[in-house]
């Protein structure tokens, strides 16, 4: 991972998953690798929920995160993970169209 994120760390990169590492107690290498790198992690609430747990192991890494427009966690539970779910912000720049019209 660190190899593949030195090489494309330049370019805008979102990785997403279910990485089963729980960023809401564990402090490991994986998580320094990213932040080492430049990246935000987008979520910051429990992704699987149970009668005995509540952890984060679904993420979204950026290193462009003002381009996300926003991240959430959703109660739906489609399986045992939360729905998670975010927007990246579409920068068009239109030009103005220029419509000319000749009577005669």
């Amino acid at each position: 991972m660190e190899i593949f994120l030195q090489k494309y760390s330049s370019n805008e990169l979102i990785n997403t998953g279910d990485f089963n590492i729980d960023l809401m107690t564990e402090n490991t290498k994986f998580r320094k690798t990213f932040l080492n790198k430049g990246f935000s992690q987008l979520l910051c609430k429990p992704t699987r929920v149970t009668e005995s747990s509540h952890t984060l192991i679904d993420h979204i890494w950026t290193n462009f995160p003002h381009h996300i427009s926003g991240a959430d966690v959703l109660d739906i539970a489609i399986s045992d993970h939360k729905y998670v779910v975010f927007g990246r912000k579409v920068n068009y720049c239109l030009k103005p169209k220029i419509v000319k019209k000749l009577m005669f």
